[in-house]
């Protein structure tokens, strides 16, 4: 079922996707600009919304693949962005700071942060076999299947400058010239260290095995289905 047109005409599928679509350019855009590592993460966040909204915008429009995508995504993102804020708290717990221009050459000292720092990234930024790409590949079919493939081409556009961001943030915290002060930096503590493992492990295993998280998000969609469905015969007067 779809929801009713708005009283000018147009339909609330339609606004759904178009604030997504803004959403989503407009984050990954303030996010590439960035030199503070919890400012980028911030305005991923609200990149990450608009792939959400797009998701239930396009299954308002008929595309039943949108809503499944959309809740899915919502699931993986409390993963992956829960295990990069909690990488970021580490090399600001360690090291002081958390601007990358003071930043640099810790993946020697912190190898076990850098690397479940990579595995957010790239689950983030839409790579296989991690979980973000499948909701984001969902998504990306929900475009084709509403018959609207400039929005696929968008989202997967603004998946790729996303992974620039972070291979930017990435490099600029881990790789490179580690300054004179960061010399004697040591790894996070273990309790920080549990907690970021197990989300990357969380972040693999959803990818690798996509039916984990169909479990969860499932019964969410359908009553998000019936929701409409009642919605709509409200509001159509049926």
């Amino acid at each position: 079922a779809r929801l009713p047109y708005l009283p000018f005409g147009m339909p609330v599928g339609a606004i759904l996707v178009a604030l997504g679509l803004i959403s989503m350019v407009v984050g990954v855009l303030m996010a590439l600009m960035q030199r503070d590592f919890k400012r980028m993460l911030a305005y991923h966040v609200i990149s990450q919304k608009g792939y959400m909204v797009l998701g239930i915008g396009l299954g308002t429009l008929g595309a039943t693949l949108g809503t499944q995508g959309g809740l899915f995504h919502l699931l993986n993102h409390s993963t992956y962005k829960a295990l990069l804020f909690m990488c970021a708290g580490a090399v600001l717990y360690q090291t002081k700071s958390q601007k990358f221009d003071e930043l640099g050459g810790l993946g020697k000292n912190m190898p076990i942060t850098a690397l479940t720092f990579l595995i957010g990234a790239l689950a983030i930024s839409g790579i296989p076999p991690l979980n973000g790409f499948v909701s984001k590949y969902i998504i990306y079919l929900a475009g084709l299947q509403a018959g609207m493939p400039w929005v696929t081409a968008i989202a997967v556009l603004v998946s790729g400058l996303t992974l620039a961001s972070f291979m930017k943030a990435f490099s600029s915290v881990f790789l490179g010239q580690r300054p004179r002060h960061l010399q004697g930096t040591m790894e996070a503590p273990k309790p920080m260290l549990f907690a970021m493992i197990a989300m990357a492990v969380i972040c693999v295993a959803i990818g690798l095995v996509p039916d984990l998280g169909f479990n969860i998000v499932g019964p969410a969609a359908e009553a998000a289905k019936n929701v409409v469905s009642y919605v709509s015969q409200v509001l159509g007067g049926t």
